[in-house]
């Protein structure tokens, strides 16, 4: 999935520093979700690592979108482009898993009830990102206008 974001944001991007920050983030993560499954946290655990990492650098790609459209030079109704939506929807749903990725495994291990009963919140965000997703595809297309 992160890899899909990643070349999401890389085509959409035209930037050339934005691309290559995207290219060597999502290549870092490609090294360390195999580092961390095969020696740190091991295949058994929910890889909370791994998802901190990606979900930092999905913050990232999103921050570079969004600087790179704050600086275009033709002015557009920001709620008339899809990708804003669809931005917006992966910021609320990454900013909202870090906290939650985060004691992931600690509550497994520790409290397995209560983590269990997290998982209804982590349901919520995915359903904010896609409500937000389900926006962008109802926005107008230049066609419609």
């Amino acid at each position: 999935m992160y890899i899909t974001l990643s070349a999401t944001y890389y085509s959409i991007v035209k930037n050339r520093l934005y691309k290559k920050i995207i290219l060597f983030c999502a290549a870092g993560f490609f090294l360390f979700a195999i580092i961390n499954i095969l020696w740190i946290q091991g295949i058994s655990f929910v890889n909370s690592y791994s998802n901190l990492f990606a979900d930092s650098i999905v913050l990232i790609y999103i921050f570079l979108y969004l600087e790179e459209l704050r600086k275009e030079k033709e002015a557009q109704k920001v709620s008339a482009i899809p990708m804003v939506w669809i931005a917006a929807g992966n910021f609320i749903f990454h900013l909202l898993n870090l906290p939650f990725i985060l004691f992931l495994n600690y509550l497994n291990n520790n409290y397995p009830g209560m983590a269990l009963s997290f998982i209804y919140m982590y349901l919520s965000f995915i359903f904010i990102n896609y409500v937000l997703f389900i926006k962008a595809f109802l926005c107008p297309t230049p066609q419609q206008k």
